[in-house]
């Protein structure tokens, strides 16, 4: 579903909202920008069970929330993305003051394998982050490396809420908070 407002599409609602299928973004490259993945600006988008792999950019390689945005992932995988400098899988924008979230109501989700200086797993410069592994599926957090701090997830400012989520075999290679910093 797409809106239209003000020139710029509102709400985007990617995959099938019963979580059995969603999008496969993979290999994109954003040389000096933001988002190899996906770049979201002002308004909502909702990834339903999508794969969000193998992308690379200077911050948020796979996913990366920009103020004024709000993004939901509902389940799917985000592996292999690398960001230069912050948030290899997942950024949110130093002006975001808003909630993203990462819950698995849909379908299992795994952020694995993803690399940044900081973040490796996910980052988040201010706004709040929250993931959330409540009921049948599970979200993991899992061999995410950050050449510094946080290899897991690295809180600037802001607030990360983690509940029922599995946070492990995370790298911070030269600084501190392996799994959340």
């Amino acid at each position: 579903t797409y809106k239209m407002k003000q020139g710029q599409i509102a709400n985007v609602y990617v995959g099938k909202e019963d979580g059995t299928s969603g999008p496969i973004i993979t290999g994109n490259h954003a040389a000096s920008g933001n988002g190899g993945g996906i770049y979201q600006g002002k308004g909502t988008m909702v990834v339903y069970a999508g794969t969000v792999s193998n992308n690379d950019s200077r911050y948020g390689a796979g996913l990366y929330v920009n103020a004024g945005g709000t993004m939901s992932v509902k389940g799917g995988n985000i592996t292999g993305n690398t960001a230069t400098i912050n948030g290899g899988g997942f950024y949110v924008d130093p002006g975001a003051a808003i909630t993203t979230t990462i819950d698995c109501t849909k379908a299992n989700t795994q952020f694995m394998g993803n690399s940044a200086v900081l973040g490796g797993g996910a980052y988040i410069a201010s706004g709040t982050l929250s993931i959330d592994g409540s009921g049948s599926n599970t979200v993991q957090l899992n061999g995410n490396t950050a050449s510094t701090s946080g290899g897991g997830v690295y809180v600037n400012a802001g607030s990360a809420v983690v509940t029922n989520t599995t946070i492990g075999t995370n790298t911070a290679t030269a600084g501190n908070g392996g799994g959340i910093y």
